[in-house]
């Protein structure tokens, strides 16, 4: 009996360190080129910005984004893109981006090594 609970202590005790440890869990592998699939943007927080402002965090809510496969695209390029859940990620738009007054094309690329497939496009304001 001593042994046995010895055993169920041991074994809680690391499924308890391993979920504070990573309270996701280890998280999803990256998609496969069967599981891959379209992102879909449905918003973007801020949708618009004065020009002339400096570096901005970019936060886009849409499907289908997975760590390390999908990177968002200011106007065609790729900026540094974090993904927090497969609804959500962020990605830095550089003074150089915000510089002018535009209207700037954001998309999500996801791809792997065989596939590359590309969201739909939402406008940023970069106001005067």
């Amino acid at each position: 009996m001593r042994k046995q609970f010895a055993i169920f202590w041991l074994t809680a005790s690391v499924l308890l360190l391993a979920t504070f440890a990573h309270p996701q869990g280890p998280g999803p592998m990256p998609p496969t080129p069967a599981t891959l699939r379209p992102p879909v943007i449905s918003a973007l927080h801020p949708t618009s910005v004065k020009a002339g402002t400096a570096t901005l965090v970019v936060f886009v809510v849409g499907q289908n984004f997975a760590a390390g496969v999908s990177t968002a695209q200011f106007g065609g390029a790729d900026r540094p893109t974090v993904v927090f859940n497969p609804e959500v990620l962020a990605f830095e738009a550089t003074a150089a981006d915000l510089a002018q007054p535009k209207i700037a094309m954001i998309d999500v690329a996801n791809r792997n090594s065989s596939t590359s497939m590309t969201s739909n496009s939402v406008p940023f304001l970069v106001l005067p």
